[in-house]
C-alpha cells in the first residue's frame, strides 16, 4: 500500500552530523556523508536501496525511524523519515503503512520491560520470519548500551540509531520475548514470590514484636501446636503463666497443643509474667490475619500455576522430564520451565550457566585469561530458584549425616552424591550451595537440550552425556584404556573382515579361528590384573620419588637457613666485640 509522506509530516528533517553516530563499531568509508531521504522522489524506482527500521518503545508512543543504504552509489547512507505514533490501533496502522511502503529488511527495537511485549508481537505477526532469520528483533538494553554511545538523549535520535544498527547483523543479539500465555504464567509466579516475601516479613514482625515486649521464645510457624499456642495467648487477656495453667488443667485441648506444652512448658515458664496490652493485642491479631491471608494466596498461586502447566502440552512434557529432580518442588520446577524459555537460544551449557548466574566467567585476550565473578546481569529469579535447590539438597545431606541415615544416599542420584562431596569441602555454606546449583543447572540443560529423561547410571560430570536406554546397560562399567581396546578388538575384527570381502579367502577361516582363541586367552589369563598391579606399583614409586624430592628440598632449605642464621650471629658477635 503506497503512502504519501509530506515534508511537514517528518518529525526530524535536517542534516545530521557524523559525530552523533559515535559508538557504532564499524569502519566508516572515507568521504561518506549522510543525506536525507527526499520525499519528492519516487522510491519505487530505486530498488538498490536497502531499508532498515528502528522502533523506540514507550508506554503511550512509538518513535519509528528508517535507515537506508544505496548500494549503487558507493554504499551511500540515507536517513529515512522519522515519525511518532501512539500505541493504539490507528497508530499501529500508520506504522505498518510506513513499513509496508519501504519494506525494510530488518526491524530492531529495544527491550523496555513489559512495554515492548505488545509492539513486538504485533510486528512479528505483520512481518513474520523468513526461514530461520527473523525480520523483527528485540535487543537487550544492556547490549545496546555497549554498542551505541548516547551523547545526546532524544527519542528520534535513538530510533534512528536503532535503525542504523539493524543494518549490521553481526552485532545483533536477539532477546527472547515471551508470548502472552507465558507472560501471564510468569506474572502469576512472580506475584507468588512477592506474597512469599511479604509472608516472611510478617512472620519476622510477629517475632520481633513479641521479643520487644519480653517474650523471646523462638517458635516455629510450621508447627501447628506452637502457632496455636501463640494465637490462643494473644486472643485471651491473661498473662502467659495463667494461660499455661489453663492449658494444663483444661480437657478440651488439641493433641498438637498438648505435645507443645509438654515439650516447651518449662521454657515458657520463664516468661510467666508476660502480658499484652490492648493495642499490642490488636496489632498482633492484625499481623496474624495478614499472615494467614498471605499463606492462602501463596497456596492458591502454586495450585493455579501447577494446574495450568500440566494442562498445556509443551509445558507438560518438560514437567514430566524434570519432576524427578531431587530438591525441586512445584515452585522451582515452574520457575525453571517458564523463566528459561526455549533452550535452543543457549548454544552451550556455559552460556546457560552464565545466564542463570551460578558460574564464574573468564576474560580472555591474546592467550591470556583472567577469572571474573558471576554475571552481574544474570536472571535473578532463575538464580534464586537454583540456589534454593542447592540449599535444600545441602540441608538434606547435613541432616542425613547427623542422623547417620544412609537411606538418602541409596537413591543413587548424582546430585545427592555431588552434594555429599561438596559438603566435605572446607568452604562456606553459601559457596557449597552455589556449586550444587551449578551442577543442577548443567543437568537441567542436558535434559532440556536432549528432551530425554535423566539417566543416573551414565553421569560423567556432564549433563549433555545422556545416552539412549538401549546403550545404558552396556556402559555401566567405566573401562580403562586397555579394557576398551580389548573390547574394540573383540567386537570389530569380524566386521573388518566382512567389509573388506575377505571371508571367501581360504586362509581367512583359520585366521579367524586363531583370533577367537587369542581373545579367549585375554579373558581367561590374569594379564589385566597383572597390568593393573604393575601400574599401581609404578604410581607408588613415582609418589615416593616425588615425596623424597620434596623432603630433600625442604632439608636443603633448612640447612641454608641455619647457615644464614649462623653467619648473621657471627657478624653480630663481631660487631659487639
Amino acid at each position: 500500500m503506497a503512502v504519501e509522506i509530506k515534508k511537514n509530516q517528518l518529525s526530524w528533517y535536517r542534516p545530521v552530523h557524523k559525530s552523533k553516530w559515535k559508538g557504532i563499531t564499524q569502519t566508516w568509508p572515507k568521504g561518506t556523508l549522510y543525506r536525507l531521504w527526499d520525499p519528492n522522489k519516487d522510491i519505487k524506482h530505486q530498488p538498490s536501496i536497502e531499508w532498515y527500521g528502528g522502533i523506540d518503545v514507550h508506554l503511550k508512543e512509538l518513535t519509528v525511524a528508517l535507515f537506508g543504504i544505496d548500494l549503487n552509489r558507493g554504499v551511500k547512507k540515507i536517513l529515512g523519515p522519522i515519525i511518532t505514533v501512539k500505541t493504539t490501533l490507528q497508530g499501529y496502522q500508520k506504522l505498518f503503512e510506513l513499513y509496508d511502503f519501504f519494506s525494510p529488511i530488518r526491524i530492531l527495537m529495544e527491550t523496555t520491560g513489559v512495554y515492548s511485549i505488545d509492539p513486538y508481537h504485533r510486528c512479528v505477526a505483520q512481518y513474520p520470519a523468513e526461514g530461520k532469520k527473523n525480520r523483527v528483533i528485540c535487543m537487550n538494553a544492556h547490549d545496546l548500551s555497549r554498542l551505541l554511545v548516547k551523547n545526546k538523549k532524544m527519542d528520534r535520535i535513538d530510533a534512528a540509531r536503532l535503525a542504523f544498527l539493524a543494518s549490521v547483523p553481526e552485532l545483533l543479539r536477539e532477546s527472547y520475548i515471551p508470548t502472552r500465555e507465558e507472560y501471564v504464567l510468569r506474572f502469576m509466579l512472580r506475584q507468588r514470590n512477592r506474597y512469599k516475601k511479604d509472608l516472611t516479613k510478617t512472620k519476622n514482625r510477629i517475632k520481633t514484636f513479641l521479643a520487644a515486649g519480653g517474650l523471646k521464645w523462638r517458635f516455629n510457624f510450621k508447627a501447628k501446636g506452637e502457632i496455636r499456642v501463640i494465637k490462643g495467648f494473644i486472643e485471651q487477656t491473661k498473662d502467659l503463666g495463667g494461660y499455661l495453667i489453663y492449658l494444663n488443667t483444661s480437657l478440651d485441648i488439641d493433641k498438637d497443643v498438648k505435645s507443645t506444652i509438654q515439650k516447651h512448658g518449662q521454657k515458657l515458664a520463664q516468661w510467666a509474667d508476660f502480658t499484652l496490652s490492648d493495642m499490642e493485642r490488636l496489632n498482633l491479631i492484625a499481623l496474624i490475619g495478614f499472615m494467614e491471608k498471605m499463606v492462602g494466596l501463596v497456596e492458591m498461586y502454586d495450585k493455579l500455576v501447577y494446574e495450568t502447566l500440566i494442562n498445556i502440552s509443551r509445558f507438560q512434557k518438560l514437567w514430566n522430564l524434570l519432576q524427578d529432580m531431587p530438591g525441586a518442588g512445584t515452585w522451582i520446577l515452574a520457575t525453571i520451565i517458564l523463566e528459561t524459555g526455549p533452550i535452543s537460544r543457549f548454544p552451550r551449557v556455559g552460556s546457560y550457566l552464565s545466564y542463570v548466574g551460578v558460574t564464574k566467567g573468564i576474560h580472555e585476550s591474546a592467550n591470556k585469561s583472567e577469572k571474573k565473578g558471576n554475571n552481574p546481569h544474570s536472571h535473578r529469579i532463575l538464580k534464586h530458584a537454583y540456589r534454593t535447590m542447592g540449599i535444600v539438597l545441602l540441608g538434606m545431606v547435613i541432616r542425613a549425616e547427623r542422623a547417620e541415615d544412609n537411606i538418602i544416599f541409596q537413591q543413587c542420584h548424582p546430585l545427592i552424591e555431588y552434594a555429599r562431596r561438596i559438603n566435605m569441602l572446607p568452604i562456606l555454606n553459601g559457596q557449597k550451595a552455589n556449586k550444587i546449583a551449578a551442577k543442577a543447572a548443567r543437568i537441567v540443560y542436558g535434559i532440556l537440550k536432549s528432551k530425554k529423561s535423566y539417566d543416573c547410571l551414565h553421569e560423567r560430570n556432564r549433563a549433555t552425556s545422556l545416552v539412549s536406554h538401549q546403550d545404558k546397560f552396556a556402559r555401566v562399567v567405566r573401562h580403562s584404556m586397555m579394557e576398551s581396546q580389548i573390547d574394540l578388538l573383540r567386537t570389530s575384527y569380524q566386521t573388518i573382515v566382512e567389509k573388506n570381502g575377505l571371508l571367501e579367502e581360504p586362509y581367512m577361516v583359520k585366521l579367524l579361528a586363531c583370533c577367537k582363541k587369542v581373545i579367549s586367552l585375554w579373558d581367561s589369563a590374569p594379564l589385566l590384573s597383572e597390568l593393573r598391579k604393575n601400574a599401581n606399583s609404578i604410581r607408588t614409586v613415582k609418589r615416593h620419588a616425588k615425596a623424597s624430592v620434596c623432603n630433600r628440598k625442604k632439608s636443603i632449605s633448612k640447612v641454608k637457613a641455619l647457615r644464614i642464621n649462623e653467619r648473621k650471629n657471627a657478624i653480630q658477635g663481631g660487631k659487639e666485640e
